[in-house]
């Protein structure tokens, strides 16, 4: 039986988030793999990705995909293309995204593995079956039918950063980020820090007015300050994210509002250590947990006004959050 985790597998990632470029080094150093690719998609929040790239030393080229109709079209008449090359493992940043499967596609060779890595707490819900829908929608169908025509696998090995997790579906191995070790920086025991989320999709994700998110928000600066009269309070936005109101409530409270250009992540690792962390359901406050087992992290939980998927996913990460030490604040 082959090995899909080989070190000597010649390799594409094709990526497009911050974390996923994260993912991509984790992989790369924790693997020993040497002859790699890697394809980095044009997005909104490139300058984060190439910032992380640089930082690592990893050798990337950047592609522009676009999302017309017609080019999606293309991707996917591309994808069926039998090719013979050296590259026989597809590392793809997202399971979700059906444009980053057609896209890397046409860079493996038939028989290749695809090996998934994260993007978010997406992974988390699919590891517990806590999903219902299909991973990639009404394509889902067709692109099992398109992998097995090329002998490819699909949708069975990850390269995940989530500990804990076996399953009878798929074969998890577990990536440390090991890149993430912080200094040793003595911390500032009145520095809090929150974590943003991307408002307008998570309010659309789980039917939560932008109101309600913001009350939320507000009430906890209230909360940290009325326990800690000298705290500095510090809220970090989403890299997608460009809430007025987020902002304006950040200025009413006297919080620093700190846009960052690297993931959350890297700039804890040449900053001081906070005095505690808090966030909507954020990935970063579970890798923040692992980069710091004594720091409180806090997920704030808003209860969801959905039910089907969207509950059960937002209920899975919560759950699972605190199996690993991060405490629930309900809202």
């Amino acid at each position: 039986m082959k090995d899909p985790f080989n070190s000597e597998i010649p390799s594409v990632f094709v990526i497009a988030s911050p974390l996923q470029a994260l993912c991509l080094v984790g992989a790369v150093r924790n693997l020993q793999i040497n002859d790699y690719r890697v394809v980095v998609i044009d997005s909104v929040r490139y300058k984060q990705v190439e910032n992380v790239l640089n930082r690592f030393d990893i050798r990337y080229e950047c592609r522009y995909v676009g999302w017309h109709r017609w080019r999606m079209r293309w991707y996917r008449l591309t994808s069926l293309i039998h090719r013979q090359n050296k590259y026989k493992r597809l590392f793809l940043g997202d399971f979700r995204s059906i444009t980053l499967l057609y896209f890397g596609l046409q860079y493996v060779s038939d028989g290749a593995d695809i090996v998934y890595l994260d993007d978010g707490t997406a992974s988390i819900p699919l590891f517990l079956d806590s999903r219902t829908s299909l991973p990639l929608g009404g394509d889902t169908h067709y692109v099992e039918r398109l992998t097995k025509g090329r002998n490819i696998c699909f949708m069975k090995y990850f390269y995940s950063i989530y500990i804990g997790f076996s399953s009878k579906k798929y074969i998890i191995k577990y990536n440390s980020l090991s890149i993430l070790n912080h200094n040793t920086t003595v911390s500032i025991q009145s520095k809090y820090y929150f974590i943003g989320t991307s408002t307008e999709q998570y309010c659309k994700t789980y039917n939560i007015p932008e109101d309600s998110l913001v009350q939320a928000l507000y009430n906890v600066f209230v909360m940290i300050k009325n326990n800690d009269p000298q705290a500095q309070i510090v809220y970090i936005p989403h890299g997608r994210d460009n809430s007025a109101k987020i902002k304006a409530t950040c200025d009413k409270m006297n919080v620093e509002y700190k846009k960052l250009d690297i993931p959350v992540e890297l700039f804890f690792v040449d900053e001081e250590k906070a005095h505690a962390i808090y966030g909507f359901g954020s990935s970063a406050l579970y890798n923040l947990k692992q980069m710091y087992h004594d720091v409180e992290v806090n997920n704030v939980f808003l209860c969801p006004q959905v039910k089907g998927d969207a509950k059960n996913i937002m209920v899975s990460i919560s759950d699972y959050y605190e199996r690993c030490g991060i405490k629930k604040i309900i809202m």
